[in-house]
């Protein structure tokens, strides 16, 4: 495969939106993760159970 110039500022740019999109997923997790925690036991840990490691309610 041949890469011109133009390619490669595309590929920087592709690389940089992916960047910004992983930092943005990554601040919305752990605000999301700090949210779960403030609303205490047991609320807490079924939330993560449940939707972090996806058990059924029957196995919580």
């Amino acid at each position: 495969m041949t890469v011109s110039a133009g390619d490669e500022v595309l590929i920087q740019i592709s690389s940089s939106e992916n960047i910004i999109e992983s930092t943005e997923m990554s601040e919305r997790n752990s605000i999301l993760l700090d949210k779960i925690k403030e609303l205490g036991e047991p609320d807490t840990t079924i939330i993560i159970k449940q939707y972090y490691y996806n058990m059924t309610v029957a196995e919580i």
